[in-house]
């Protein structure tokens, strides 16, 4: 059993391009239903990239679980978040991938969301930021230099999704209404009714590198990030 303590939350990650030989080894581990939505792409690219990022999440939550991977269970909130359902666990998890980059954070103290976006420029900016951002949000993204803005969209909208992956609830909850505290790095200023206190939520930029961005979201600020390569897992 791969071990994780209290207060420790594990983040894996890898590159899926170039791992097709993951595809054809190790297809046999899908569930049904797995096997079922990754013939529905049209494009074997994104079909292999969907197999390798469900096959490394079994064979990852399998080390923590003691169990063979492809026996996991998986259920699904009332919006699609998923869980574990066998065996019965007091671990969370939560994925994320754009593109062909994937990371999994993995905690024993509640849900935490996470989320990745590949930084690339953006058609509508300022639509967006208009639809997305809170109006102190669009007050502070309006007087950054230009040069700064696309960035600065995606760490807020990381921000926003991550804790929308947390408690599970969608993006049609209105992603406006789920706001940064501009003054306080780290926390929120307001969320969406009935989700609980802004207060209990933080959040923690994860560093790539210029082209990717991502963030942790968490129900307490008292946690260690351990890091871990998903090249280790074959």
């Amino acid at each position: 059993m791969f071990p994780i303590s209290s207060r420790q939350i594990h983040i894996w990650r890898e590159t899926l391009n170039d791992k097709k030989y993951l595809a054809l080894a190790y297809r046999h581990l899908l569930s049904d239903d797995e096997r079922k939505r990754a013939e529905n792409f049209k494009f074997s690219r994104l079909r292999d990239l969907y197999i390798v990022n469900k096959i490394k999440q079994r064979l990852i939550l399998a080390r923590y679980l003691a169990i063979e991977p492809e026996t996991i269970i998986f259920g699904f909130g009332g919006y699609g978040k998923p869980y574990i359902s066998y065996p019965v666990t007091d671990i969370s998890y939560n994925a994320s991938h754009s593109a062909s980059e994937m990371i999994i954070a993995i905690s024993l103290d509640g849900e935490v969301g996470v989320d990745i976006e590949i930084i690339k420029p953006l058609s509508d900016l300022p639509g967006l930021v208009q639809s997305c951002f809170a109006f102190e949000e669009q007050e502070y993204w309006l007087k950054l230099p230009e040069r700064q803005k696309l960035e600065c969209f995606y760490h807020f909208w990381t921000c926003k999704e991550a804790w929308v992956k947390a408690v599970g609830c969608g993006i049609g909850i209105g992603v406006d209404k789920c706001v940064l505290n501009l003054e306080k790095e780290g926390s929120y200023k307001r969320l969406p009714e009935n989700y609980g206190s802004y207060e209990q939520w933080y959040y923690q930029k994860l560093f790539f590198g210029s082209n990717l961005a991502g963030v942790l979201t968490v129900a307490s600020k008292d946690f260690s990030l351990l890091w871990y390569n998903l090249e280790d897992i074959r």
